[in-house]
């Protein structure tokens, strides 16, 4: 659970020293022996044995022991004085901890050939032990380790495991990881040893030892839900731990894992985040938990996870900052990340309708209420904005989600939406009773007595409510210039769009509007709308956003460059252009053909293989209720490809994609005249 790398030194050097600089992966535990670090005095900085689980025993059997130990050696069976100490890593989590059943075929289960004091190999070898406990290490040359797993295999027979898949027929095999690496006398002891068990032998490389197989996790040893009320500037979130079952072994009987897993995350400041990405990198984000009760921080793919003290009862959780969130993607210390003056824009008025996820301004009506009060800079009535309003609904109200609610009281309702929003300023006509002009008071300026902005005379507020009946105007707050507002609407709008295709329980997803990404020896790139789908294996999308102006090539070739960079990086990316337009113009169609006619990258998913092409949105899918059937999170058609498969669908909608067909020659497209 908690991805421990750091076998035995907490200030290593050498070989291990490479290994263990890169971000996420030093144990910070405070034991002199990292993770496996002994009892002192009855506290236990290492992890906690996993023989203090409650109704948990081990079968003690004497083996020999090696005077020196190996990495491998440790890694096999921990640092206990020999083997009768209940402290061996795979019989521990067999006895203790029960992995989830996996949907995924291969687990690693055979033999992975360490090289000597390798430190990458015993990384590799304890990652696949991990996965399923049926992966044994094996030494080059002769060593007391290799004759105790041999001779725990004489009892076992040739490791296999729980597998989703049928039952394959014939012989049983041995899987050998690094292979080359044996010696001709190991492989011929091992040939003999598998024919001896009626199987046959598979030499392979030690990159396929994690082919096609993932790390399911542990069934939860003890759990509790949590609801918890925050303060909006908070940054971080405390978190109540479930009582522990374990045997009282003292007040500090060792680290456990705690993973957070936040179903929900509503009224965060929208420059902080729940959603952080499960990359070694992103790690160092949560860093602030390291305190007096936690040890060590990882994160996985459900949430935060802490090293704590067993008998921990709270842990402080702290947010992480979009900004760093999308720096770290590119893992390349010198790009900068920052957030455009637009951007903060739009992010601020996002929040007056609910957050930028809410939905609001996928409506058609609202959209074009502002359009239509950011053109008269005058303001306009509230009869004049019903009816706008009114006539540009479009599909809403959501058949399916607001069926109960009649036209009328939608118009309504969003109508009062808008005016409580904050975007927009009440000003009331006001004709002065002296020179007869009519001028705009803010209500703030209404008094008994006003004053005329043109003759500076004052004049009797109620005499002039009396003489001419008073209109109540709209108009933008500080005067906001119209194309500001125009370039805000399609932003937010995709955001929402992105935002739905969200369709479990989870954190909102983090997300950036105005990103600057700076690049060494490149200039500055803004995206309009960048956020992480975690529910979409942590995608990434990065999005150009136009009201009416067209999208460029340069627009195309900045985002396609960012992509290029995520996916170097093993980073699953896919680019957006939307618009609000009602379709793309031939240049644009043009332009993104040639990009994905252009693109080698491909992803695979449920065992199809899929280009990856950009999202194209237009007004219609800005616009398209969340339960309507039209709506993009229902376009799960293309192999069923998660927002890849949308991806491919949205450009069949608008770019005119008939069909593709991929080959080790590249991918061929047929598009329609």
């Amino acid at each position: 659970m908690l991805d421990l790398d750091s076998l035995f030194a907490e200030s290593p050097a050498g070989d291990l020293e490479d290994l263990l600089r890169i971000p996420g992966y030093m144990w910070r535990g405070r034991g002199d022996w990292g993770p496996f670090a002994d009892d002192e005095a009855g506290f236990r900085k290492g992890l906690l044995d996993v023989t203090a689980i409650a109704n948990t025993s081990i079968e003690r059997r004497a083996r020999r022991v090696p005077r020196e130990k190996t990495l491998a050696w440790l890694a096999f069976a921990g640092w206990g004085a020999d083997l009768e100490h209940e402290s061996r890593p795979i019989e521990l989590t067999r006895a203790g901890l029960v992995s989830r059943l996996s949907y995924v075929d291969p687990i690693p289960q055979g033999l992975f050939v360490i090289r000597p004091e390798s430190a990458a190999d015993v990384a590799w070898f304890w990652t696949c032990r991990s996965l399923g406990g049926e992966c044994y290490p094996l030494e080059v040359g002769q060593s007391v380790l290799n004759d105790v797993v041999f001779g725990e295999l004489d009892s076992k027979g040739i490791p296999s495991g729980p597998t989703p898949a049928p039952n394959v027929p014939g012989p049983p095999r041995l899987d050998v990881w690094g292979w080359d690496d044996l010696t001709l006398d190991q492989k011929s002891q091992i040939d003999t040893w598998v024919v001896g068990q009626g199987g046959t032998v598979r030499g392979l490389g030690r990159e396929h030892a994690m082919a096609g197989a993932w790390f399911p996790g542990f069934e939860k040893v003890a759990s509790r839900s949590f609801r918890k009320e925050a303060d909006p500037d908070s940054l971080r979130i405390s978190v109540e731990l479930p009582a522990f079952p374990f045997k009282d072994l003292g007040f500090l009987p060792g680290i456990v894992a705690a993973e957070i897993d936040f179903h929900e995350a509503s009224g965060l400041d929208p420059r902080l985040t729940a959603a952080v990405p499960p990359h070694r990198r992103h790690a160092k984000l949560i860093e602030g938990a390291l305190g007096s009760a936690v040890d060590h921080v990882r994160v996985s793919a459900v949430g935060p996870v802490l090293g704590v003290q067993a008998g921990a009862d709270e842990v402080t959780v702290p947010l992480a900052s979009n900004l760093d969130v999308m720096r770290l993607l590119f893992d390349d210390p010198p790009v900068r990340t920052s957030q455009s003056d637009d951007g903060k824009f739009q992010s601020r008025v996002a929040e007056m309708f609910g957050g930028g996820m809410s939905g609001a301004l996928t409506q058609p009506g609202i959209r074009a209420a502002i359009e239509r009060v950011a053109d008269k800079g005058a303001g306009v009535t509230l009869s004049e904005l019903t009816n706008v309003f009114a006539k540009a609904r479009g599909d809403w109200p959501d058949r399916i989600y607001r069926s109960r609610l009649s036209q009328a009281d939608y118009d309504r309702a969003e109508t009062r939406r808008l005016l409580n929003s904050g975007l927009l300023i009440p000003m009331l006509d006001l004709q002065c009773t002296s020179c007869r002009v009519v001028s705009k008071v803010h209500p703030n300026d209404l008094n008994t007595s006003v004053r005329c902005e043109f003759c500076n005379e004052d004049f009797n507020l109620a005499i002039a409510l009396a003489l001419a009946k008073p209109t109540w105007r709209y108009r933008l707050a500080a005067h906001l210039p119209s194309e500001k507002i125009r370039a805000m609407l399609p932003a937010v709008a995709a955001l929402s769009v992105l935002s739905a295709m969200h369709v479990v329980e989870g954190p909102p997803m983090s997300h950036v509007l105005g990103l600057e990404v700076t690049i060494p020896n490149r200039n500055p790139v803004e995206v309009d709308v960048a956020a992480i789908l975690h529910e979409d294996d942590w995608t990434v999308v990065l999005g150009e956003v136009k009201s009416h102006h067209p999208i460029d090539q340069n627009d195309v070739e900045n985002l396609a460059h960012l992509q290029d960079l995520l996916l170097e990086k093993e980073t699953l990316s896919v680019v957006m252009f939307a618009t609000l337009k009602l379709e793309f113009n031939e240049d644009e169609r043009n332009l993104f053909r040639t990009l994905i006619e252009q693109t080698t990258r491909s992803v695979e998913r449920n065992g199809s293989r899929l280009p990856i092409m950009p999202l194209l949105f237009t007004q219609h899918e800005l616009s398209v209720p969340w339960g309507d059937e039209a709506h993009p999170w229902r376009w799960r058609k293309a192999g069923q490809g998660g927002i890849f498969g949308t991806a491919i669908e949205s450009c069949r909608k608008n770019l005119g994609l008939i069909d593709f067909k991929m080959s080790k020659g590249g991918t061929e497209y047929v598009w329609s005249e």
